[in-house]
């Protein structure tokens, strides 16, 4: 049974074949039809219940009732789905898309304008275009988080409706920031991998430093990570993992977003992702917990020790 997320809904058909994978039986493909879609969306992860029923075959070199497939697995579903010719920019191009959506369209260089458009259906690539732009515009796919930032400081009061003309000194210190922005919650986040209380204790004031300038840098763009920038000293480690959770979540947005703009960035970030971090941290909003590194190997700061290599790398 698969979470399929409300905006991926469109795609999903019965019938469709999935290509299952799983940590528990590594470089195996399994692949079988979607059987049940529910109808009644999750309303904490607003998503819905995929149901695909597939073949379990015995593992081979064991005794005879001994399956590939364990109970309870984690697995990760991808379909192929077909359109038709639509328009689209890519995703990175997009910003808020769950809200107010908008696309810097390039006038001249250097000169940039904020364009309102209405989405479709996203694909792993791309955003379709239902309104807002005509074939053959060019759009910023690079950058436009920072123009967006500079936009918002010039014109704090306004929509964003004037042409953009971009600063590079103020774009360097925006990279500056984010970069120590990064490094800061990975300090916290090796604190917490290593279930050290006092070195967290010791590092959380960065890190709420370095959120809150890279908040008020973003303006509009970054009221999610003011939200929860707020954070300070705790008395244990499962205090100190419920405050960091929902702000981990926002950095390792943002860093995403980043790592596909920021040269400087990419080359320091690593991104991971827990598919259990509920179980550590009962007030998560999903089951998945997301957290950036400036090096790797993994190391899990949800769990810390009790499962210090759980999760995987997420491409950006």
């Amino acid at each position: 049974v698969f979470d399929a997320y409300e905006r991926d809904l469109a795609w999903v058909r019965v019938g469709q074949p999935v290509e299952i994978t799983t940590p528990s039986v590594p470089g195996k493909v399994f692949t079988a039809p979607i059987t049940f879609i529910d109808p009644n969306l999750v309303m904490d992860t607003r998503s819905a219940k995929v149901r695909v029923i597939l073949e379990n075959p015995l593992a081979a070199g064991t005794d005879s009732h001994r399956r590939e497939l364990l109970h309870r697995v984690f697995a990760d579903g991808r379909i192929k789905a077909e359109s038709e010719p639509v328009l689209t920019v890519a995703r990175d191009a997009v910003l808020a898309p769950g809200g107010a959506s908008l696309v810097y369209v390039v006038k001249a260089e250097g000169d940039y304008e904020p364009r309102h458009v209405t989405l479709g259906r996203v694909g792993d690539e791309v955003w379709e275009i239902l309104a807002g732009l005509q074939e053959g515009e060019r759009v910023v796919t690079s950058g436009n988080l920072l123009i967006d930032a500079q936009a918002q400081l010039d014109h704090p009061q306004q929509t964003p409706a004037l042409p953009v003309a971009v600063q590079p000194e103020r774009v360097d210190a925006q990279q500056q920031a984010a970069l120590e922005l990064i490094r800061a919650a990975s300090a916290v986040s090796a604190a917490l991998a290593a279930d050290d209380l006092a070195a967290h204790n010791a590092s959380i004031a960065s890190l709420h430093t370095a959120s809150m300038t890279v908040a008020e840098q973003l303006g509009e763009p970054g009221q999610r990570l003011l939200a929860v920038a707020h954070v300070g000293p705790a008395k244990s480690l499962a205090e100190a993992r419920k405050q960091f959770y929902p702000l981990s979540m926002s950095i390792a947005g943002l860093a995403a977003q980043w790592s596909r703009q920021l040269p400087a960035v990419r080359a320091e970030l690593k991104i991971f992702e827990c598919p259990m971090a509920k179980s550590a941290v009962p007030s998560a909003d999903t089951n998945q917990g997301r957290w950036v590194q400036s090096a790797g190997p993994l190391r899990n700061p949800f769990f810390g020790a009790e499962m210090l290599d759980c999760g995987k790398e997420i491409q950006p």
